[in-house]
C-alpha cells in the first residue's frame, strides 16, 4: 500500500500495490501480493476485503505466526491486556511463563490459558522488586531452558492533581510504569544474548504520546516509549528486538473503564 496525497476519501491511500512492486505484507506467500491487498479508506463503507482474502477463514490451513513452542514471559499476565496477550501466544503454540501479585487471580488466569492450548508456568511476584523479578526470570529459565519474548506489562496510575503529587507518589509510579520495564529487560537480555535471539515488548500506551492521561502515568509511558527505542538500537547486533505498543483505552473487569461503569 502506498501513501498518496489525500484522496477523494481523505486518507490518500492507494487500493493497489504500485505496478511492478512487491506487498510487504504478512499474507505475502499464501498467494499473489495483489490479490489479496486489503484497501482501506476514512470512511467505514469504503472498507473491503478481496474475496478470496475472505475465502482464507474458510480453509482449514491458517496463516502460521511461527510461536510454537516459544517460550513467552508476561509480567501483569493475570487480567486485562496481559491475559488478552497470553491468551493469543496460547492459542499460537506458545509456551507461557506469567507473574502478578496476586495468587488467586494468577491461579485462575493460568487455568483459562491452559484451556486454549499451551502449557502455563506461573509465579506470584511484584517487578517493582528487583529480588522477586530476578527471581521470577531465573525460575522460568529453570523450567523452560530459555526466554523467547518478554512482554513488559506492568503499569498503572493515580489520580492525585498535579500539583498535590509527592515525590514518593513520583517514584512509585515512574518504577511501576517504566523502571520496571527496564528492570526486567536488564534481567533477560543476558540470557537471549546467549541464545541469539529474543523479542521485548513494551506495553505502552496513547498516553505515552499524548496529553490526555494523568501526568505521573504519561511520564511514565513516554518513558517506556523512550526505553524501547534505545534497547532496539543498542541490542540490534545481538538478534534482539524491542519494541512498544500503544494502545488506547481498554474495558476490562477491574480496569478504570470498568470501574466507571460500576458507578
Amino acid at each position: 500500500m502506498e501513501a498518496t496525497g489525500a484522496g477523494k476519501h481523505g486518507c490518500g491511500l492507494k487500493s493497489r500495490p504500485p505496478a511492478g512492486k512487491r506487498c510487504n505484507s504478512a499474507l505475502r506467500g499464501t498467494q499473489s501480493c495483489e490479490s489479496h491487498f486489503l484497501s482501506l479508506n476514512c470512511s467505514p463503507e469504503f472498507l473491503y476485503l478481496p474475496q478470496n482474502l475472505v475465502d482464507l477463514q474458510k480453509r482449514e490451513s491458517t496463516l502460521d505466526l511461527n510461536l510454537k513452542d516459544n517460550v513467552v514471559m508476561i509480567t501483569g499476565g493475570s487480567r486485562g491486556i496481559g491475559k488478552a496477550i497470553a491468551l493469543a501466544f496460547a492459542r499460537e503454540g506458545a509456551r507461557l511463563s506469567l507473574c502478578a501479585r496476586t495468587e488467586q487471580t494468577l491461579q485462575q488466569a493460568a487455568k483459562e490459558i491452559e484451556a486454549v492450548g499451551g502449557p502455563v508456568f506461573h509465579q506470584t511476584a511484584d517487578v517493582t522488586s528487583t529480588d522477586e523479578a530476578a527471581a521470577f526470570v531465573e525460575a522460568t529459565l529453570s523450567h523452560y531452558g530459555r526466554i523467547d519474548v518478554l512482554v513488559n506489562n506492568v503499569g498503572g496510575s493515580r489520580r492525585t492533581p498535579t500539583l498535590e503529587i509527592s515525590d514518593e507518589e513520583w517514584h512509585e509510579l515512574l518504577d511501576l510504569n517504566a523502571v520496571t520495564a527496564a528492570r526486567m529487560s536488564r534481567l533477560v537480555i543476558p540470557a537471549m544474548k546467549t541464545q541469539g535471539h529474543g523479542v521485548i515488548i513494551m506495553i505502552s500506551s496513547i498516553y505515552g504520546r499524548e496529553s490526555g492521561g494523568h501526568i505521573t502515568y504519561n511520564a511514565g509511558k513516554a518513558a517506556e516509549i523512550s526505553l524501547a527505542k534505545t534497547l532496539a538500537r543498542e541490542f540490534a547486533p545481538d538478534n534482539i528486538r524491542v519494541l512498544s505498543v500503544a494502545p488506547g483505552s481498554i474495558l476490562f473487569e477491574g480496569g478504570s473503564w470498568w470501574r466507571k461503569q460500576q458507578a
